[in-house]
């Protein structure tokens, strides 16, 4: 609405833009015309209220796998990020997982590791609830939706520059680190 044009895609986490080590999300209008919105998926303000007591950050799962990202690969497996593409964490819970995986391994590009190699914070505990939770929901409820962005900061970036300078940083430790 504000840009007066369609959206045609919407990329929640634009790897092509950012790199694969960005949560940056992007918007591009049907006039060829992108931007950034402020990066806000790591604001645990707008994260649900039942985030903070999710039952399923841990490594006990009721699932037969368990698919993700896997956090802190480059440490590990450098020479798997070499493309900037990121690389997935599958967990298998369960024999129909392991039936699963065992039909499909052939097709993969994979390597087996251990829990502690593989554990980041949201397989450990929940996020925390934002300390102004509350102030937030009141203030989308009575002011609406832009009010509440204006009011806490949230905010629509059309020049993306530190977006830009992110994927840059990013291309250059690639460079320096991964030959």
């Amino acid at each position: 609405k504000k840009f007066n044009h369609n959206i045609v895609q919407f990329r929640f986490r634009d790897k092509v833009a950012c790199g694969w080590n960005s949560s940056q999300s992007s918007i591009t209008f049907d006039n060829g015309k992108k931007i950034f919105p402020a990066n806000n998926f790591y604001n645990t303000l707008l994260f649900r209220r039942s985030c903070s007591v999710c039952p399923f950050t841990s490594f006990s799962r009721t699932s037969d796998i368990t698919i993700g990202d896997f956090w802190g690969i480059e440490k590990i497996k450098p020479e798997y990020i070499k493309d900037n593409g990121g690389i997935s964490l599958m967990m298998i819970h369960t024999s129909e997982g392991a039936r699963v995986f065992d039909a499909i391994k052939n097709n993969l590009d994979y390597f087996e590791t251990d829990k502690e190699t593989a554990s980041q914070p949201q397989l450990q505990r929940p996020n925390p609830m934002h300390p102004k939770k509350d102030a937030w929901e009141k203030t989308y409820e009575d002011k609406g939706f832009e009010r509440a962005i204006r009011r806490f900061g949230i905010i629509v970036d059309p020049n993306p520059v530190r977006v830009r300078l992110g994927a840059l940083k990013h291309k250059l430790f690639d460079t320096l680190f991964h030959k």
